[in-house]
């Protein structure tokens, strides 16, 4: 059996929307690569501190109008998973704030964590470049 990436993030997805009760974010469109908007904050190497508000900054194109998901990934760049859902479904207007909870763990350093965004009407996704979290 052949799985793809899309098919284990729909699978864990799933998975953690039967735990947390939520939603499971939309899955990202299939083989498109990323082409969504940009996602600019956090950037590479920053460190986030959990139990603090944090800013999540992605440019309006060029899918402007319409909402957003926003997954926590955890792992290498090129093997990272879903971790969280941070937010399903909000406006698309170029940011959300976020406060991480204490129940993540450390990354022990500057990358080890990413973001994809995911515009839902259509399932353009995009990833943040790796970035550490602090607890």
């Amino acid at each position: 059996m052949h799985v793809t990436k899309n098919f284990l993030f729909a699978v864990v997805s799933a998975g953690l929307a039967s735990v947390s009760g939520a939603a499971p974010a939309p899955a990202p469109a299939a083989d498109a690569g990323p082409t969504a908007n940009a996602v600019r904050s956090p950037g590479l190497h920053e460190v986030v501190p959990v139990g603090t508000p944090y800013e999540i900054k992605w440019d309006l194109t060029p899918y402007k109008d319409g909402t957003v998901s926003l997954t926590l990934l955890k792992g290498p760049a090129s093997n990272a998973a879903p971790y969280m859902d941070i937010v399903s479904n909000t406006t698309n207007d170029g940011s959300y704030t976020w406060t991480p909870p204490n129940t993540i763990p450390d990354s022990n350093g500057d990358t080890g964590y990413g973001i994809m965004l995911v515009v839902d009407a259509n399932g353009a996704y995009q990833y943040t470049t790796q970035f550490g979290i602090s607890n």
